[in-house]
């Protein structure tokens, strides 16, 4: 086989897998605010109607311009989406989780005849979390510090961890393995004074915590309910703008996606993700995924001013910074080959793509048979 066949056959297939993607992604929403996954939403044969708090925008005192979700006028139908990119959601949406740490709290209170009594108070955060392996979850490490202590953490807190499709579907921390380093503190002399330090901090971009957890009521382990979002390398283009999701908890109201896009080019070699898909509080420790409901990235912040802007910590740079924290056997087990993902695709993604075949331009279709055709004839006379 002549090398200029070889050539033309390979820059055919890349050619035919590039127009591919790009009509599979046409069916996802460029933009699209935070919408409930499992709950009140209406399902036909060609859309699924979604729902959700509308969002708000505003100037306050200061003239900065602030965006949120309007929980004051409820639950309101937001538009509609495909039926795939639905299921989509739902597959990656069922391996997020609801995240309510506690702690107690020991104080003494003062009573009405002036005397002191000790009492314990209880605290609860709101977050996310990621199942990522059969007993292994994912989150924030500020999601995991509930009274904010920036120590890292050897004990886990109390609370749940929760499905947004089934209650009753719920484990707890049994043993913290590893977190990152999500502030650095560094301490110099003052440039004024000579004589005295300042002391200030820096965002490390490491604000994560792989927790193992305990199994479900039944006595099954997570990861054996649902399917684990394993953390992979090199999914997302640094060079072309790609639609992604967010799925979160959002102010403790339920499990829910908003789609955007990752901006290309502004995270330099892929520690921090920045998307215009929303975060808003409570979406800390969920997922960013691609098109494909694959896991790219550890949502972890989102602009004060504008929930539009979400923040996530990629898979690549998440892998590089667990290697040597974690143990080898469990890091083989929440890892997974990017190129296997992609091979194995879920029964949903399959029959997306097959319904995107069927949908192709019979003319495009032929074109690209004839080429093919054209191509291994003359390998055959080039052979003979």
């Amino acid at each position: 086989m002549r090398l200029k066949h070889i050539l033309l056959l390979a820059s055919l297939a890349y050619t035919g897998a590039l127009l591919g993607q790009v009509k599979r992604d046409d069916k996802f929403p460029e933009k699209l605010q935070s919408h409930f996954i499992f709950d009140h939403g209406i399902e036909s044969e060609n859309a699924v109607e979604i729902k959700g708090f509308k969002a708000f925008e505003r100037i306050d005192e200061n003239n900065q311009r602030r965006t949120g979700l309007d929980y004051s006028k409820g639950i309101q139908t937001l538009g509609a989406i495909a039926p795939e990119v639905h299921a989509i959601e739902k597959q990656a949406g069922r391996a997020v989780l609801k995240a309510n740490f506690t702690e107690k709290v020991n104080k003494e209170e003062i009573q009405p005849d002036g005397s002191m009594r000790k009492v314990t108070l209880e605290h609860m955060g709101n977050g996310s979390a990621i199942v990522v392996g059969k007993n292994y979850v994912l989150t924030n490490f500020h999601v995991l510090d509930v009274l904010k202590k920036d120590k890292q953490p050897s004990e886990c807190p109390g609370g749940w961890l929760s499905s947004g499709e089934d209650p009753e579907l719920k484990v707890q921390c049994k043993a913290v393995i590893a977190c990152g380093e999500p502030v650095q503190k560094i301490t110099r002399p003052n440039p004024a004074d000579p004589n005295k330090t300042e002391t200030f901090f820096i965002d490390n971009h490491d604000d994560w915590c792989l927790i193992e957890v305990t199994p479900t009521p039944s006595g099954r382990e997570i990861g054996d309910e649902v399917t684990p979002l394993k953390l992979s390398r090199n999914i997302l283009s640094r060079k072309q703008v790609q639609k992604v999701a967010t799925i979160g908890n959002p102010g403790g109201k339920g499990i829910q996606a908003s789609w955007g896009t990752h901006r290309a080019g502004v995270s330099g070699p892929s520690k921090v993700i920045q998307s215009t898909a929303f975060a808003l509080s409570g979406n800390s420790g969920g997922a960013m995924i691609d098109t494909r409901g694959r896991l790219v990235g550890l949502v972890y912040s989102s602009d004060y001013y504008d929930v539009a802007t979400a923040a996530a910590l990629s898979t690549d740079h998440l892998l590089n910074n667990m290697s040597g924290k974690i143990p080898e056997s469990i890091m083989n087990e929440i890892q997974e080959d990017s190129d296997l993902i992609y091979a194995q695709s879920s029964t949903c993604d399959s029959q997306f793509d097959q319904e995107a075949e069927l949908k192709e331009p019979r003319r495009l279709s032929r074109w690209f048979k004839k080429a093919k055709g054209y191509i291994q004839n003359k390998i055959k006379k080039s052979e003979s």
